[in-house]
């Protein structure tokens, strides 16, 4: 059935069932100038009410083996099962390539964009402000991308019930 995959998948990473849980992930291969912002940013999770899942990127796992990691919130180098965990995903803060906007919005999946400034045309930027124009998503630039950004957003999101309604019925139009 649909809820045991769901625990299946919250079992296979540790995951509490009881708390929503928020995906953050850069890319397959992570992204070096993320990586750093990120390793700053984890010790402001621990007074979190929901679970973080962090997909490092193959190339950038190592380097998280030596923060002090809150309980709430989980490391992994990779995600075999992206889709998987996705259906299981309260919120996803990740970049806005043209695959991931349509995974999270064709399963419609709140998120928070972070848009690749190093890509061709700037698309990322593109794909993510189309999104926001209609309520779906918010976009933080990288430059932007801090602890005083980023918690704020997602809080905004997972606690105003109205907002993540509005959110998720959003992308259901798309």
């Amino acid at each position: 059935s649909r809820r045991q995959r769901q625990m299946c998948i919250r079992d296979r990473y540790q995951l509490s069932k009881n708390k929503k849980l928020v995906v953050i992930v850069m890319g397959s291969l992570g992204s070096t100038s993320m990586s750093e912002k990120l390793l700053e940013l984890i010790p402001s999770f621990k007074s979190c009410s929901y679970e973080v899942l962090l997909v490092t990127g193959k190339n950038y796992y190592e380097r998280y083996q030596k923060v002090d990691t809150p309980s709430n919130v989980k490391i992994v180098p990779y995600l075999e099962n992206m889709l998987g965990v996705l259906k299981v995903t309260d919120l996803i803060v990740s970049r806005a390539g043209a695959s991931t906007v349509a995974e999270i919005t064709a399963l419609g999946v709140p998120s928070i964009l972070v848009p690749s400034p190093y890509v061709t045309h700037n698309h990322q930027y593109k794909n993510a402000k189309e999104l926001e124009s209609v309520g779906a998503t918010k976009v933080i630039t990288e430059s932007e991308f801090s602890k005083s950004t980023l918690l704020p957003a997602i809080d905004s999101i997972l606690n105003d019930e109205k907002e993540y309604q509005t959110s998720w019925k959003q992308l259901e139009n798309r």
